[in-house]
């Protein structure tokens, strides 16, 4: 999945970059040539994109359990169910995964990684499949903090059963 991700994602990734020269190097030279190049190398990207998530993807991932891990129980847990309980917005809406707390995209970033203030920018960038997983995910995740019968009375909005 690396070698996928860190290589072929992007037109200009060296995976790619090496690929078109070797789909050029069969072609006869020509007009059409160019156009079947770029069809070929959408292809790949279309495809490599179907098979590795968005750094989107991994960035709200990330977020969702930053905000849910009840292990933890940080500050982040605490602001995410406080933010759904004074709104009045039971964890199953929707709205639940566009709250999720701005804290939750902070800490260190890696070289190229993406830089998000809030869920909102960044759910706008997933492809249906990712949005679907990662609802799933958090409603999977919020279903073990309504586990927690003391989470639950603290927040019984939020963590309504």
């Amino acid at each position: 999945m690396s070698i996928l991700q860190e290589f072929f994602r992007d037109a200009t990734s060296p995976g790619l970059l090496v690929y078109s020269e070797h789909v050029a190097a069969g072609l006869p030279q020509g007009r059409e040539t160019s156009e079947i190049l770029r069809g070929e190398i959408s292809r790949t990207q279309s495809l490599v994109a179907q098979i590795c998530p968005s750094p989107e993807f991994f960035a709200l991932a990330a977020a969702i359990d930053d905000s849910t891990g009840r292990s933890q129980m940080t500050a982040l847990v605490d602001e995410y169910l406080s933010t759904l309980e004074s709104a009045r917005i039971p964890a199953a809406d929707p709205l639940a995964f566009q709250s999720l707390p701005s804290g939750a995209f902070g800490g260190a970033y890696a070289p190229g990684a993406i830089l998000a203030r809030n869920a909102s920018e960044l759910i706008g960038k997933l492809s249906d499949a990712e949005r679907n997983l990662l609802e799933g995910y958090l409603r999977f995740r919020i279903a073990e903090l309504s586990a927690n019968d003391a989470l639950h009375q603290s927040y019984p909005n939020a963590l309504s059963r």
